[in-house]
């Protein structure tokens, strides 16, 4: 867990928020004519319970670490909701993606399944740790 301090309306250090950092390392893939080389960025998760059994979370690259000159995308807000459902747990994403390339300048994208899945699947699965502690 890492503690980053928030600073409030008036400038001043506000609350302490709580994050996971992810990093990821994404090989190269052929793209058109050429390769997209090694991606490497970091992305915080922050979680909040909502209510008794049902949790909120917020994937976003982190600005603060070191990141490839080439990544995925140029910024990333996923807002994934878990609900727990006897058993099991629902999972719901949206999330909005930007890319800027010289072949898709200024592409924004609205995603509420197959990116957005994708990224609060690895990130939910990546905290399954945390959800398991906290059962206990």
């Amino acid at each position: 867990i890492k503690r980053k301090s928030k600073t409030n309306a008036n400038g001043k250090m506000g609350e302490i928020e709580e994050y996971y950092q992810q990093d990821l390392v994404l090989h190269s893939k052929r793209i058109i004519r050429s390769h997209t080389g090694i991606m490497k960025y970091s992305q915080t998760i922050t979680i909040d319970k909502i209510g008794q059994d049902n949790y909120s979370v917020l994937i976003g690259i982190d600005p603060e670490q070191h990141q490839s000159k080439c990544k995925p995308f140029d910024s990333l807000s996923v807002y994934v909701g878990l609900q727990q459902n006897g058993d099991n747990v629902n999972i719901y994403a949206a999330g909005l993606i930007e890319v800027n390339r010289k072949v898709v300048p200024n592409l924004i994208v609205f995603d509420a399944s197959g990116i957005a899945g994708s990224i609060a699947g690895k990130a939910t699965l990546w905290l399954a740790a945390y959800f398991e502690r906290r059962q206990k």
